[in-house]
């Protein structure tokens, strides 16, 4: 039986008008639901049954969403009752799982991210069939409570992120990476970090999305300084981050965080709000509706819009799998169509 992601939805389905993207008078963002498979440092004994996913899904993309992120705080196979628990379903290995879980969500029309920490290139290579993008962070708060709980060294832990993202470059896998912003963290190692992101999408022009995920805890973590970032602090990351990576790739911010000053740090050079979850006004930490986010966006004099997760010239430049080219390319044939009549127009 066709999915939804193969246009199975009747009335229902909510077009998205790839062709305004990138538009002067628009900016975008993608509206997700976030699935946690695994969390290791609320819940280790807790591991989700793939078909407890399904309703979920469906009614995140009744609400409008086209992205569903999954995502692991750490790998879950490393744990004997976790194997076992594979074992029992099925699975011949935790890529399956994973291929099987974001393959239901396709099924239900929205597309799959993964943020599920360290893989091999042979795992990437597989999932990438039913995955649209890659996060792989270069630090975040996660990375932080590992170090914290002595699961990882900090230096082994950005290796780690850094194999991940050359792999992914090398076998040309979209990616989404980010930077954390706190208050005591150095601009020497943001700019660093910043011309390493510069450096791979130079080489491979993998890199979709460079998300600043910023600190949103004043409870001291073992091993880091760090607190939330005062709003000039985060207008230097942006101004820094701009100065170093390529235009092209998309400059988020974590809106749940960051709603009440989000018009300052669009004129700083944030180009896109990145993932808006459907549960954006329950968790964002200042109260701000979504309709206060679009009055905001709108007296900055832009409109917001809803854009997939893989971006226009992602879709344009067919970087994505056969699986999900039964989304995306009419999508890119739109795209070359609005080409070839420009260069008519152009001509005449």
């Amino acid at each position: 039986m066709a999915g939804y992601a193969l246009g199975n939805r009747e009335n229902e389905e909510q077009e998205i008008d790839i062709l305004a993207e990138n538009s002067e008078d628009t900016f975008s963002f993608s509206k997700s639901v976030n699935i946690n498979l695994f969390d290791y440092f609320n819940n280790r004994e807790k591991f989700v049954v793939p078909y407890s996913t399904i309703r979920k899904v469906k009614s995140a993309r009744l609400q409008g969403a086209r992205e569903v992120i999954y995502t692991a705080t750490r790998r879950p196979d490393q744990f004997p009752h976790i194997k076992s628990l594979l074992e029992l379903w099925g699975f011949g290995s935790y890529i399956e799982y994973l291929y099987t879980v974001a393959e239901l969500g396709f099924l239900e029309g929205l597309i799959p991210v993964l943020d599920v920490g360290f893989i091999t290139p042979d795992e990437m290579r597989s999932i990438s069939e039913i995955s649209a993008l890659l996060k792989i962070p270069l630090e975040s708060m996660h990375d932080y409570q590992l170090i914290s709980a002595r699961m990882v060294k900090g230096p082994q832990q950005v290796l780690y992120r850094k194999k991940n993202i050359e792999w992914a470059g090398k076998l040309k896998l979209p990616t989404i990476t980010s930077v954390l912003i706190g208050s005591s963290l150095s601009d020497v190692r943001r700019k660093t970090q910043f011309e390493y992101i510069s450096k791979i999408h130079e080489k491979y022009g993998t890199i979709h999305e460079v998300a600043l995920e910023t600190f949103s805890s004043d409870v001291p973590i073992k091993g880091i300084k760090g607190s939330i970032p005062t709003k000039e602090t985060i207008i230097n990351a942006i101004k820094l981050a701009k100065s170093i990576l390529p235009p092209e790739i998309l400059l988020t911010i974590n809106v749940e965080n960051n709603a009440e000053h989000i018009t300052d740090f669009i004129k700083a050079g944030i180009n896109d709000l990145g993932t808006i979850g459907i549960d954006f006004e329950s968790k964002n930490s200042e109260g701000v509706t979504f309709e206060a986010l679009n009055d905001k966006i709108s007296k900055s004099g832009k409109i917001l819009h809803q854009r997939f997760p893989l971006s226009k010239q992602f879709v344009k430049d067919e970087k994505y799998s056969k699986k999900l080219g039964q989304v995306f390319d009419s999508y890119r044939y739109k795209i070359k169509k609005e080409q070839q009549e420009k260069v008519k127009e152009s001509k005449a």
